[in-house]
């Protein structure tokens, strides 16, 4: 497992006319980076590597939580105008 300095990256990015700020082109300027300079990069950090899976692990557990809550309010904003309806026609 190789290092990119996030200097490189922010270079790699940049060296391009039309720069962009986005995830995917992210990891494109990185695959780019891993496959141009792979031999002079220097390996990760063990430590590292498990601390940034921990934060990938508690960022996913953060979109989880609040994709239910979100689910959950859609639910009830979509269920109160249907108990309405249901009262106006049962009165007919």
């Amino acid at each position: 497992m190789k290092e990119v300095n996030t200097a490189l990256s922010f270079a790699e990015r940049k060296s391009y006319p039309t720069t962009q700020k986005s995830d995917s082109w992210d990891a494109e300027c990185l695959a780019k980076i891993l496959l141009n300079k792979l031999d002079i990069l220097p390996d990760a950090n063990v430590q590292d590597v498990y601390w940034t899976i921990g934060q990938f692990v508690s960022r996913r557990t953060g979109l989880i939580k609040s994709q239910i809550s979100l689910k959950n309010q859609l639910h009830a904003r979509l269920s109160q105008p249907l108990s309405e309806l249901q009262e106006v026609f049962q009165r007919y």
